[in-house]
């Protein structure tokens, strides 16, 4: 029985997904973003109906009413006249104008018009008080005029023939009757506001957008990057462009269009795919030099560059996920793949990304970015060493850019890259939720490894021997056919035999990767014997490799070094300059250095800024670290420099105060970890120094004291020297 229930179970969940259809809306919202993004159109902008607000002061809520004390709004409860409450309509917070701008021609307009009493038991009660007018009007007519309405007076009904008007208005006038002690109490609703369209069509006002309306995704091409210095907004509109031909298939159609620089030869090739049955549009971006010299240098390569404008209320909601360390960052543990929601409010910002090399190490590279009843999921394909950042201004513009950490490079003659590939999902209706399944939907039909018959393969079956050694660390060629012998031998028969980490040659610890050649050692003839030995018996091979992460002393790092990146990982995993002695607590911060670059971050394992400047070329230099508590972000700007200029920034959401470290440790990290090197002098300030403060410091020109200062010329005893100085 419980096998029958689990079956239902599992079906349910693959059936909620294929069961979300599409709207009509949603496919031609991609098919209207393609072509303003790709094509001279102009689009305009559709509507189905807005609201323009102009109130004395406070809010404009729909479908709720609130109760008021000390002008702090406190709660949503149902709209109520007199005695009687109402499920929908428009609550004005003081006198003023909404003006309603329709889809198409309006038939009638009827509501219920009076004085909330939702405030009647609250402090500074309003019963009995106020002293409003409703009016409806077209232009200069006026179609309506309420009685003087108060707290306490049933609500009086608005029925008002709009004659095929396209747009009217609604207005509340107050009386300084309504207003005792400089309180105002001239609030008011329009309770069941609702139009009636020609042809029968009825709209609620609560259900209304207020303007102005956003533009989401504006039209703009959705990548950018710097070429010679340049962003590529500025010159790609000048450069020939052309399309190619267009592929049809079964659910796809693919469009690719291509940017050539005719100075320098470099071509840009954008190739879509856009989904026939589903709004998913997918696209990734081609590099290639056509020229017979090297380009000039190309940086901050972003295939994902987007903006989206909301409309005059509501905020960006951010819906992501946490990504699963495992044991190459930290160990896993229940925050593991949890989901997270973030509000990206005016001036916020919120960074996502992977540590080391490892794509899903923090982040998931996938997100579904939500605003005004829509959206959009994206994935970043093949990350990488990913980020994506979400910038808000001060107005109703949200910002998103996304693609590989720190690409710089320039391509010789007949080199070609690829970008990550992008993927996005638009959609509309209010209903997140639903939005996840409808990707769910197209990631299980148009991703799903499928057989040349279109059907799902069979489930496949893997075993290895790691929970006996270690990962792969002790496996042998002859332990491993040993194992696999077993498995048969014994009626078991799995599709692959795995061997995992640890099967190549490191030092110390499995974990030290970046040679890729099988242990002499174990493995004296490589791993083909044990490939036969597993095709003799109907099995394939699985063989664990990360190609993002090299550890020093490995063999790429001994050999292409120059190939590598510096740092990655939290601050606290470095070897420590100075360190906050309060370890694993909110207060703990450290100054560490990761491999030969510089790394500051708070708590643990909050943020971290990671300088770019190698410390390890025989000069003395100069490090600094600020912490800064932005009281209107509520994060901490956390910034490193090197040799008086900014290096790193990062934020952090670990805004506790830095009260609690008694003492510092200078050059080692928990009594483990200390640096092989030399420290001249440290000096700890009480506030953040200001870029300028900082560059003074390096030319030895601050005035402002340090609280402490430790000079290393026979002050302070190095306990693990056992010596002064």
């Amino acid at each position: 029985m419980l096998r029958v229930q689990c079956l239902l179970i599992s079906l349910l969940l693959v059936n909620s997904s294929l069961a979300v259809e599409p709207q009509p809306v949603e496919l031609k919202n991609v098919d209207d973003w393609f072509r303003a993004s790709f094509t001279d159109e102009t689009i305009i902008q559709r509507h189905d109906g807005y609201l323009e607000v102009q109130l004395e002061h406070g809010p404009l809520l729909k479908n709720m009413a609130t109760t008021k004390v000390y002008h702090k709004q406190l709660g949503s409860l149902p709209m109520k006249i007199n005695r009687k409450t109402y499920e929908h309509g428009l609550y004005l917070a003081s006198p003023g104008t909404i003006r309603v701008v329709l889809p198409g021609s309006a038939r009638h307009f009827e509501a219920v018009f009076g004085v909330d009493s939702n405030r009647v038991t609250s402090f500074y009660s309003n019963a009995g008080r106020g002293s409003v007018i409703g009016v409806v009007s077209v232009g200069d007519r006026t179609l309506y005029e309420s009685s003087v309405m108060r707290e306490g007076i049933p609500g009086q009904r608005v029925s008002v023939p709009l004659e095929g008007v396209q747009a009217f208005t609604i207005s509340t006038k107050g009386s300084k009757e309504g207003v005792i002690e400089q309180v105002d109490f001239n609030q008011s609703n329009w309770a069941h506001a609702e139009v009636e369209l020609v042809g029968g069509r009825r709209i609620r006002l609560g259900d209304l957008p207020t303007a102005p309306l956003g533009l989401s995704p504006k039209p703009a091409l959705p990548f950018s990057f710097q070429y010679g210095g340049q962003d590529s907004r500025e010159f790609l509109a000048t450069w020939e462009k052309s399309w190619g031909a267009i592929v049809h298939a079964k659910k796809t159609i693919d469009k690719t269009v291509s940017y050539r620089d005719p100075k320098t030869g470099l071509v840009v090739d954008c190739v879509l795919t856009i989904n026939r049955k589903l709004p998913v549009v997918e696209w990734v971006l081609k590099l290639r030099n056509e020229s017979d010299q090297a380009t000039p240098l190309i940086e901050n390569v972003l295939p994902l560059d987007l903006s989206f404008e909301r409309n005059g209320e509501g905020e960006f909601t951010l819906h992501h996920s946490n990504g699963s360390p495992h044991s190459l960052v930290r160990m896993s543990d229940e925050t593991d793949y949890a989901p997270r929601e973030t509000i990206l409010g005016p001036e916020s910002s919120k960074e996502l990304g992977s540590l080391i090399g490892l794509p899903a190490s923090n982040d998931l590279p996938f997100f579904n970015l939500e605003w005004n009843g829509k959206g959009a999921i994206f994935a970043i394909g093949w990350p990488g060493q990913w980020n994506a950042s979400f910038t808000r201004d001060g107005q109703r513009t949200l910002v998103l850019e996304a693609g590989q950490q720190d690409t710089a490079f320039f391509l010789k003659p007949g080199e070609q890259v690829r970008t990550p590939r992008i993927a996005m999902l638009l959609w509309q209706g209010g209903d997140w939720l639903r939005a996840q399944n409808l990707w769910r939907r197209w990631m299980i039909e148009s991703n799903l490894p499928r057989t040349s018959d279109g059907e799902l393969p069979p489930f496949q079956h893997n075993a290895s021997s790691s929970a006996h050694y270690i990962e792969s660390s002790g496996a042998t060629e002859e332990n491993q056919k040993m194992f696999v012998n077993r498995y048969v031998d014994n009626g078991i028969k799995p599709d692959y035999w795995w061997i995992d980490a640890g099967w190549y040659d490191y030092k110390e610890y499995w974990l030290n990767v970046g040679s890729w050649d099988p242990n002499f050692q174990r493995f004296p003839n490589g791993l083909k014997p044990i490939s036969d030995h597993l095709h003799a018996r109907d099995m394939k091979f699985i063989l664990w490799f990360t190609p993002e992460l090299v550890t020093r002393g490995s063999r790429i790092d001994q050999n292409q070094s120059q190939w590598l990146l510096k740092g990655g990982a939290e601050w606290w995993m470095g070897h420590a300059l100075i360190q906050g002695e309060f370890p694993a607590h909110v207060n703990d911060s450290g100054m560490t250095l990761m491999e030969d670059v510089a790394a500051f971050g708070t708590g643990n394992p909050d943020a971290t800024a990671t300088s770019k400047k190698s410390l390890v070329d025989g000069n003395w230099h100069l490090v600094t670290a600020t912490r800064h508590v932005n009281e209107k972000s509520q994060l901490s700007e956390l910034k490193l420099y090197v040799d008086g200029e900014l290096s790193a920034a990062a934020e952090s959401d670990n805004i506790g105060r830095m009260d609690k470290n008694k003492t510092f440790g200078v050059g080692r990290q928990y009594q483990t970890r200390g640096i092989v090197g030399e420290m001249d002098d440290v000096r700890v300030y009480d506030s953040a120094l200001t870029t300028e403060q900082v560059s003074q410091l390096f030319l030895h020109k601050l005035a402002l004291p340090p609280l402490h200062h430790y000079s290393f010329d026979g002050d302070v005893r190095d306990g693990a020297g056992n010596a002064h100085g």
